[in-house]
């Protein structure tokens, strides 16, 4: 990671701005994974103003938005990802996502289904936001499924918002007599926690 790190920063200097562009995004996602979102931010912030789009950006600054509870700003970051047209399974989920912490929980499941009718996900972000919306209505089985689903087909990088054994103790809570309809409450009054993993 650091080899990678120094690389991309030295891209900066490029006489290429979109080369600059590009490393700045990929740059961010070093400072995501050690946990300073800040400075990613700040990275894919300065990509943004540099006028270049793709769904890269989207993703990764709606991801950061997310984690620092700057709910605002990533609803309106999704607004324009959607006006751009940028196609992408992962901006469909987050989109499901702002509409879920909008309370709209039926445009969030339509949203997801289309993306589990065109493909199987590789990364879990979709089993966990579609095993959510089950959950807002009581479908606790369904949920569950779609959780255990993912076990089976998702691949789980230091990106993922949930790792393998944290999807394994979310089943055993939701399986649980004691707990399961605690936890699905608990999802439900604030689905920023789990959308965040």
């Amino acid at each position: 990671m650091e080899k990678g790190k120094a690389a991309l920063e030295e891209l900066f200097s490029s006489k290429d701005k979109k080369m600059v562009f590009q490393a700045k995004e990929g740059l961010s996602m070093y400072y995501w994974i050690n946990k300073d979102t800040g400075r990613a931010i700040k990275l894919c912030e300065e990509a943004k103003e540099m006028g270049f789009k793709d769904k890269n950006l989207y993703i990764n600054l709606g991801t950061y938005y997310l984690a620092k509870n700057r709910i605002h700003e990533f609803k309106l970051l999704m607004k324009e990802s959607y006006k751009l047209k940028l196609d992408s399974p992962a901006l469909v989920d987050m989109q499901a996502a702002s509409h879920m912490l909008q309370g709209d929980y039926k445009k969030a499941g339509n949203l997801l289904k289309t993306i589990f009718d065109k493909m199987t996900p590789s990364y879990v972000d979709p089993f966990v936001h579609y095993a959510m919306v089950y959950l807002h209505y009581g479908e606790k089985n369904s949920a569950i499924e779609y959780l255990e689903k993912s076990l089976e087909v998702c691949s789980f990088a230091n990106t993922s918002i949930l790792s393998k054994d944290e999807v394994v103790e979310l089943i055993s809570i939701l399986k649980s007599d004691d707990f399961g309809w605690a936890i699905v409450n608990a999802i439900n009054e604030n689905p920023l926690e789990l959308i965040n993993g």
